[in-house]
């Protein structure tokens, strides 16, 4: 081979790979550093009061019982603030 083909093929090959690391990068995940995308990922456990399903009484759960079984408000982020009701509403004595 000739230098100059060399040189051309060499040269060639460096223009294809500056050609593609540019959309390397591009296509690259970037680094999210918002606060909502954050607590979009974040799972929170929600309690409710329900009818106790085999008996007198109410119980604490973590899933949202039916409609007919549900007492009180939708749902309690805290476990102290589902007792507070159970303990409140009369249906739950």
């Amino acid at each position: 081979m000739t230098t100059n083909k060399i040189l051309s093929l060499g040269l060639g090959l460096v223009m294809a790979v500056a050609a593609v690391l540019p959309a390397a990068a591009a296509t690259a995940p970037a680094k999210t550093t918002s606060t909502a995308s954050k607590t979009a990922k974040m799972h929170h456990t929600y309690y409710y009061v329900s009818h106790n399903p085999k008996g007198k009484g109410c119980v604490i759960v973590n899933h949202r019982p039916s409609k007919k079984m549900m007492v009180g408000k939708y749902y309690y982020s805290t476990h102290k603030g589902a007792a507070a009701e159970m303990k409140a509403n009369k249906a739950c004595h």
